[in-house]
This record gives structure tokens, sequence and C-alpha cells, in this order.
């Protein structure tokens, strides 16, 4: 594999809890299902579709809403692979937030206790 690509998907891996704080989507099973659902709308990953759809029916309608506005939260926001990481996270969060476009995840908070 070319060194860059190792690079980035390195990197990708270890922003993986940046990017639960970011999102707003917790490290619950509801949470990472978001986000798997947000970072499939912003990468076209198949195998975080397949973990979605593999634990749709499973879940309560007002958790489906959530998994749905997350789809709709990633496909606004800005691609968050390309970002300059160490700069953005020297800012506050909802700075971050607002500069990415990443809606609050309304649904996931209010199914969350």
């Amino acid at each position: 594999m070319p060194p860059d690509v190792e690079l980035f998907r390195r990197r990708m891996r270890e922003l993986h809890d940046v990017t639960h704080t970011v999102t707003g989507y917790g490290r619950d099973q509801l949470g990472e299902l978001c986000l798997l659902t947000f970072m499939y709308r912003q990468q076209g990953n198949l195998g975080m579709l397949l973990i979605v759809i593999m634990a749709w029916n499973q879940l309560p309608k007002a958790a489906r809403k959530a998994v749905y506005e997350a789809w709709r939260n990633g496909r606004k926001a800005r691609w968050l692979a390309g970002q300059d990481w160490e700069t953005l996270l020297a800012h506050p969060l909802e700075d971050i937030r607002r500069d990415l476009t990443i809606p609050s995840p309304v649904a996931y908070l209010a199914f969350t206790p």
C-alpha cells in the first residue's frame, strides 16, 4: 500500500473518538450506529452501511429516527476526513461544529438518557 494511503487509513482510525465528540454521538450502541451512519454518508464505506442495515430491524422507532437524522447530518457536514484536525482541535467545540456544518443530533439526544 502506498505510504500516503496507509497514513490516511491510520489517521481515519485514530480520529474515530474525535468524530464521536464533534458529531455529538455518544459511545453507547445507538451512538455508535449513528456515527457509522454519519460516516458512511461521508465516506461511502459499505462495511459501515452493512452494520447499520443489520441492526435496523432491531431498533425502536425513535432510534430509527436518530439513525436517519445521522444520515442527513452526514450529508450536510463538510468532509471530516479532509480537515486539518491539528489546527481545528485548538478551537472551541461549538466553533468546530459550526465551521464544519455539523448539526446537533437532536433525535439521538432525545432518545438517550
